[in-house]
């Protein structure tokens, strides 16, 4: 399987990947261009905004902003599961960027393993886990958020 543009939210557990994920949505699909094809929440699990306000369940999402298919993938700890997830919703969408979450001893081998590490280290966006107030937390997230929007907006020429 080709993909054109494979962006990594890699942290360990419980560093903000889906959080992180759930900001990017929001973001994105308040874009004036976009529009939200795709909103899915297949497993359930609870993703919280910095107020641990719940935002959204782990989720897949598919946003065309001016022609350009851009998709989330917020779950990233289970291998066989993003791997399949993976694979179904870029034949069906044919993404021009997919986000996708991974832990690093996990996830992220079997990205590299599946795409090729070319792919796979072109964007990456690590995540730590922060001791601090919730704003100096939420600054953190809110800064990868911009860093792959900007990303974004240079691959998809937006």
């Amino acid at each position: 399987m080709i993909m054109k543009n494979l962006f990594v939210i890699k942290g360990n557990s419980n560093t903000g990947k889906s959080t992180i994920s759930a900001l990017l949505h929001e973001k994105l699909s308040n874009h004036p261009n976009a529009v939200v094809q795709c909103f899915w929440n297949p497993d359930g699990a609870a993703v919280f905004d910095i107020n641990n306000q719940e935002l959204y369940n782990n989720f897949i999402s598919v946003i065309d902003i001016k022609g350009r298919k851009i998709g989330i993938i917020s779950q990233g700890d289970y291998v066989d599961c993003l791997r399949k997830t993976i694979l179904f919703v870029n034949i069906v969408f044919n993404f021009d960027v997919l986000i996708v979450c991974a832990r690093p001893h996990y996830v992220f081998p079997m990205l590299e393993s599946e795409f090729g590490p070319s792919v796979c280290t072109k964007h990456i966006y690590q995540t730590e886990r922060i001791d601090g107030s919730n704003a100096q937390i939420y600054a953190a997230k809110t800064q990868i958020v911009s860093d792959i929007i900007t990303d974004i907006k240079e691959v998809c020429d937006l």
